[in-house]
């Protein structure tokens, strides 16, 4: 199991977040997509969108969130960090070499920026989007925050019998479980209430929403988990579990191992998602519990895919509906964003030091 929740502005609220000049880095990030041949109203939707994602650093740096993993666009990648480096957003524009060329000067669709960030409690994926264009019913502005429990943390000499045994007392039965699930659900809600609040004061827009929720990984081999997460790791691509970001391997182990400790020891489950280790949905389990010892979906000796046969991927039933039993509109939002215009001789109007904007020294 891991808490995955996410925060997103309406696009109502657009009009009331202050348009400040890129400062430092993203000052760079401008040049690097505005130095092509693009129309004005091209580079007022880059201006725009790369001004809120500072503003959103900004408030990562309030909430001591500072290690950068990756800065990209249109899945083109600014930076992208393979060591391990801390505090290393200025490291990013200052040492890392781009050639301009137009492949990076481009009518952009996305600007990701994702970090990490870790406490007492859990190991963190913090992942921000902003779309240009968006589907009918999503926000142009998405962060999507992963927690990962660092008491189940591995290291290369860990087994799958090591972790077992670290985590069997929440199982112990299924109010231990319910309470230990619960506690953490409750921390981690802290922690994206407090980027949540921050995004309130720092972007001055109150629609700002948050949604927590839990997610149980259902391998789809009952042997040999360690030897495949291993080979996951070295491969590129990405559907919502952090294989190949630096340093998420240690994290991961136990991840697989959960639903097989739910089925062993009968531990009722309810508010959860249940993933395949690729990321893809099998199904929600809601309001009514499941005994997990009772449930073939979770039985790790039953072959994956007569587990999963009951489920598409592509509905919205949950789980207890399988036992009875086109394309997207999108919509712009830079185009219709109606903040002032920028002066690209101006100062930076928020700040003298750039904290606030989140600019880097």
């Amino acid at each position: 199991m891991f808490f995955k929740g996410s925060i997103t502005v309406d696009p109502s609220q657009l009009t009331k977040i202050e348009n400040v000049k890129p400062q430092k880095a993203f000052k760079r990030m401008l040049y690097f997509l505005t130095a092509g041949s693009i129309s004005d109203k091209e580079e007022q939707e880059t201006f725009t969108a790369i001004s809120i994602l500072q503003q959103l650093n900004g408030v990562f740096l309030k909430n001591s969130v500072n290690n950068l993993i990756r800065l990209s666009h249109d899945d083109i990648d600014f930076y992208f960090d393979k060591s391990g480096k801390k505090d290393d957003l200025k490291d990013a524009m200052d040492t890392y070499q781009l050639e301009i060329d137009e492949s990076m000067s481009t009518y952009f669709n996305s600007l990701s920026m994702i970090l990490e960030h870790d406490d007492e409690t859990f190991k963190y994926l913090l992942e921000t989007k902003i779309n240009r264009n968006h589907e009918v019913g999503k926000y142009p502005i998405e962060i999507t925050i992963s927690g990962f429990l660092k008491e189940f943390k591995s290291n290369d000499f860990t087994s799958e019998l090591d972790i077992k045994a670290n985590a069997q007392n929440i199982f112990k039965d299924k109010a231990k479980y319910s309470a230990y699930v619960n506690e953490k659900k409750a921390t981690f809600e802290v922690f994206l209430n407090s980027i949540a609040m921050d995004i309130n004061k720092y972007l001055k827009t109150d629609d700002v929403k948050v949604d927590v929720g839990s997610k149980i990984i259902l391998p789809k081999e009952k042997k040999d988990k360690t030897s495949r997460l291993k080979s996951k790791a070295g491969k590129s691509g990405y559907s919502g579990i952090p294989y190949h970001y630096y340093g998420f391997d240690n994290f991961l182990l136990y991840t697989w191992l959960w639903s097989d400790m739910c089925h062993q020891h009968g531990v009722n489950i309810d508010h959860v998602e249940i993933i395949s280790e690729d990321g893809e949905h099998v199904t929600d389990i809601n309001d009514e519990p499941v005994d997990a010892s009772e449930a073939d979906l979770l039985d790790p000796d039953t072959p994956y895919d007569d587990r999963t046969s009951s489920f598409d991927s592509d509905n919205s039933n949950d789980y207890h509906d399988t036992l009875d039993t086109g394309s997207a509109e999108s919509g712009g939002w830079f185009t219709s964003w109606s903040g002032d215009s920028y002066d690209s001789d101006s100062s930076c109007s928020s700040c003298s030091s750039c904290s606030s904007c989140g600019g880097c020294s």
